[in-house]
């Protein structure tokens, strides 16, 4: 994860993460003609919107310097999902880096087998599963939220996040551990602009008129 100077033509935070699955991390080198890796598939891409996602508002919201977030899989088991381990190494990277944001944040991916809730499951656990989330929170706060279910109860739902959050946390402390051995000094970040009061009332103004 590395951070930028300010950009003054953007109106927005320029946020570029990119995460590869890289062919060799499962020990297969491409056959064909070009022995590269190729254009981005649909996995890397949803992984890299699942690492957005929640890292994106954790930056002031008046942020405009540039940050590139890249997440690569250089060793792949092939039985365990590389994703929520992707939004745990951008958190831990961008919060031991000095990145301004507001506090890390990690993932977890959740399955019901049976009765049984388990935690980052196998390949085969998440197969026989009547109930899949991938999870993303804060130490106080379930932020993000994806996946499906057959059919389960909302008392189900409620007790899978409450268990995804516990082990959220979990998470997250370890990430507070690694800052305090080797955490960089937190960029500063000045002040967010004072909004012009003319310009400001003018807008309730016209927002509040009857149509």
């Amino acid at each position: 994860a590395v951070v930028g100077p300010a950009k003054d033509h953007f109106d927005f935070l320029p946020l570029t993460v990119d995460y590869q699955d890289r062919a060799g991390a499962y020990g297969r080198i491409p056959g064909s003609y070009i022995k590269r890796e190729g254009r981005s598939n649909e996995r890397e891409t949803l992984t890299c919107r699942l690492i957005d996602r929640p890292v994106r508002p954790l930056f002031p919201k008046h942020y405009r310097n540039e940050v590139q977030v890249i997440a690569t899989v250089l060793s792949y088991d092939i039985d365990n999902d590389s994703d929520v381990l992707a939004i745990c190494g951008a958190s831990a990277a961008l919060w031991i880096g000095g990145a301004p944001i507001s506090q890390p944040i990690a993932g977890v991916r959740l399955v019901r087998v049976g009765e049984n809730f388990i935690i980052n499951p196998t390949k085969e656990e998440q197969d026989a599963s009547d109930l899949r989330l991938v999870v993303a929170g804060t130490a106080n706060n379930v932020v993000m939220v994806e996946g499906g279910a057959n059919e389960v109860s909302e008392a189900v739902i409620v007790e899978a996040l409450d268990l995804a959050h516990d082990a959220i946390k979990t998470i997250i402390l370890k990430i507070e551990e690694l800052r305090e051995l080797c955490g960089k000094p937190v960029i500063e970040v000045a002040p967010a602009p004072e909004l012009d009061a003319d310009v400001e009332a003018k807008v309730f103004e016209l927002g509040l008129a009857p149509l």
